[in-house]
């Protein structure tokens, strides 16, 4: 995935950083005021089956040389937002995701055993965003 549509959502009481993925749902980035930085997966026809999910920082396709990284595996639930990460995983997403890397997340689907999805995330228009982002936080 390369085309990205990364927005950055003012609220009142936060902010967020969203990216929409086609065919699964999105991927938000969400800090409340005086609350800790969060990072989930929304899909409201979530095909990830429950478990636990591998989770990578991948390359992206304009820069191959790039040492792709294993962020480790992440709980994947039942419902609308499968995947939720702590605080200290969600800075991390943010970090990859500036330094241009992929993350991913891979698991099988809830419908067939033998069939891994792929969920990523995409660097492309990542950085104009989370300039918004930024100044939302203030």
């Amino acid at each position: 995935m390369d085309v990205a549509n990364w927005r950055a959502d003012s609220r009142v009481l936060g902010c967020r950083l969203v990216q929409d993925i086609p065919d699964f749902g999105r991927a938000v980035f969400e800090r409340e005021a005086g609350g800790e930085l969060r990072f989930f997966l929304h899909s409201p026809n979530g095909p990830l089956a429950p478990g636990q999910a591998s989770l990578r920082a991948k390359a992206p396709s304009w820069h191959p040389m790039m040492e792709e990284l294993e962020l480790g595996r992440v709980v994947v639930r039942e419902g609308v937002m499968p995947v939720q990460v702590d605080a200290g995983m969600a800075a991390r997403l943010l970090a990859e995701l500036y330094q241009g890397r992929a993350p991913a997340f891979l698991r099988k689907a809830w419908y067939a055993d033998q069939m891994p999805i792929e969920v990523g995330l995409s660097p492309a228009t990542f950085r104009l965003a989370h300039r918004e982002y930024q100044r939302c936080l203030g």
